[in-house]
Parts: C-alpha cells; structure tokens; sequence
C-alpha cells in the first residue's frame, strides 16, 4: 500500500486542538513521532485521559488492550514508557512506518543495526533497541542524564510489542556494573569489609549477605549492594556515594533526601538525626522493613538504604553493620 502524506506542518498547542486538526483534515489513523519540548504546553497537558480529549483511552482500562500508557507519560521531565502490544482498534507505527507485524528485516532496514538487544522479558528473544536523545536531570542536586530509546520485541521475526520509553543507558546495557576488585574486599570470618577509595567509606557487609555487587554511575557517584544470592529479594543493603559539584550544605542534603524519599514514596514518614561514622546523619524508616540514612562531607552525599522482610530494628547484624561504617 501506499501513504498520502501532506506537506509542511501545523503546529497544535494541545492534544484537542491536535485532534480537532486531524479531524478537519479528515485522517482516519494517527502515525505516533516523538519530539514534543519538555515544556510545551502538549508535555503538560493534564487532561490526556479526559474522554474529550480521547474517548480511546476513556475505555483503556475497561478494554485494557491496545495501548498502555502510563498517567505520567507526559509531564514537565520526562516520557514514560509507552507500549503497543495489539492495534485491534488503533493502527499505530512510528513515524518511519514500522508498526505491529513488520518483519526484522524491514525493522533493520529502516533503522540500521540496533544499538543493544536484550530479553525485555523472561524466555523471550532479545529485542532490538535504539537509543535517542538524552535528557540531563536534577536528582536532587545530582546531574542524571537518560536516554529515550525506542526497541522492538519480535515473535517468529515479526513485530509484536514496540517500546518507547527512556531510560539510563548504562544500567540498561549493564555498563554501570562493575567487579568489586580484591583490594575492595577483606573477607573474614565475620562477614567483608569493604573499602571504597572512591568513596571514601568502608563498611563491613553481615555475614549472611555475601554477593557484593557494584555499580558505578559515570561522574555522579557509585554503589555497593548487598544481597544473599540464595534469596536476593529478601535482604538488601545498598551504600551510596553521589558525587555534587560543590560542598554539599544542608540544603542540598535535603534536596537529595527529597527526591529520593519520593521516588521510594517515603515522603510522609518522621526524619530523625543521628550521629554515625563522626558525622550527623538524617534517619527515616517505616518501623518495619526499611532504614534509610543520609549524611554528606565535603562534595559527597552518602546515602545507605537497609532493606528486610520485616523487624529491621531486631535484626541482630543491623548495629554492628551500622557502627562498622567509617567515613574518611
């Protein structure tokens, strides 16, 4: 078949005035591009969902079968992750014609060799993935850049699940996992010490969490999680060292604190102060099943995040882990 296309563009402020031109033109089925600013009037739009706007997704949830797209897809920072699984009712393709049913090949064709394949599901083949534009963000006083990245899932060399989403790169394509070298690492009868130059922190890991893995987060810091690899889900203790551009003061402490608390929706819990490792420490913990502790010296904020499947006050190592940390 072939597509008419018309030349030039008009530009629609909004998603019904976006409609309303398609309508008037008289199209009949939407190709979804990418391309809106982050702060264009079309990113903010709060009424995406509304039925005045798109009686489609009014019956998303109800039919809950051709597009998924999360509430916060669009917003001032960020595209979410949108998936097209089924076009029972709506064609979609991006906007170099590639939609549900195309061959690898022609996928390969039209974009060249993927950047990364990987298995976004379990028993899967691995999908093919392109990575777009970045986006450099304020973690709370931390500069994170991600990346979109459109990929293709395919089933017997077709096309049957496409994905634009975005995403950290390097945690994608495993580039930020690094080996814990041996001069990192003492083991010993109690447990391991490790001992981080780059952060300038040691800490000895409990006993029963053995599997130490590490991630480094390009110039914006690095990481130390601990886990038992028998029940990885069970227990974890993850230690974090951001690197800011300049003195970490109290302000830009609790910036850090804030966005992080929000992203594991801790926001509403008290914040106690401490002294740990010589210096004064932020608390918050839900009394149950997770500690999150907070503290800075010069340009590094240090953040440890202690995780249990319950009683984490009565776990019998939390208190010789915590006295065991030292800050240089």
């Amino acid at each position: 078949g072939s597509i008419d296309l018309k030349k030039g563009f008009e530009l629609a402020h909004s998603l019904e005035e976006a409609l309303q031109i398609l309508e008037k033109e008289g199209f009949k089925e939407a190709i979804i591009t990418g391309g809106a600013t982050i702060n264009s009037e079309f990113a903010n739009i709060k009424d995406f969902f509304s039925t005045s706007h798109s009686p489609l997704f009014a019956e998303y949830e109800a039919r809950n079968d051709d597009v998924m797209v999360s509430k916060d897809f669009f917003n001032e920072k960020q595209i979410g992750i949108f998936d097209v699984i089924s076009q029972k009712r709506l064609p979609i393709a991006t906007n170099d014609g590639i939609s549900l049913g195309a061959s690898q090949e022609a996928v390969h064709r039209v974009y060249g060799q993927p950047d990364f394949a990987k298995a976004l599901a379990p028993g899967t083949v691995a999908d093919d993935v392109y990575f777009l534009h970045g986006i450099t963000e304020d973690w709370g006083g931390i500069p994170m850049t991600r990346r979109a990245s459109l990929s293709f899932g395919y089933d017997e060399q077709k096309v049957n699940h496409i994905r634009l989403s975005v995403v950290f790169k390097e945690s994608f394509t495993g580039e930020w996992n690094k080996k814990v070298g041996d001069e990192e690492q003492k083991k010993s009868a109690d447990g391991t010490r490790v001992e981080s130059k780059e952060g300038d922190i040691s800490f000895a890991g409990p006993l029963h969490l053995p599997d130490i893995k590490k991630s480094v987060w390009g110039e914006s810091g690095l990481g130390y999680f601990l886990s038992n690899p028998a029940d990885p889900g069970a227990e974890l203790i993850a230690v974090k060292i951001f690197f800011a551009d300049g003195k970490v003061d109290e302000a830009k402490l609790n910036e850090r604190i804030e966005a992080d608390l929000k992203g594991q929706q801790m926001t509403s819990l008290p914040r106690e102060k401490l002294e740990l490792a010589d210096l004064n420490w932020v608390r918050v913990s839900d009394g149950a099943t997770r500690i999150h502790l907070y503290s800075s010296k010069g340009k590094k904020i240090y953040q440890i995040q202690i995780v249990t499947g319950g009683g984490v006050w009565q776990q019998k190592w939390l208190y010789p882990f915590l006295n065991s940390i030292k800050i240089d």
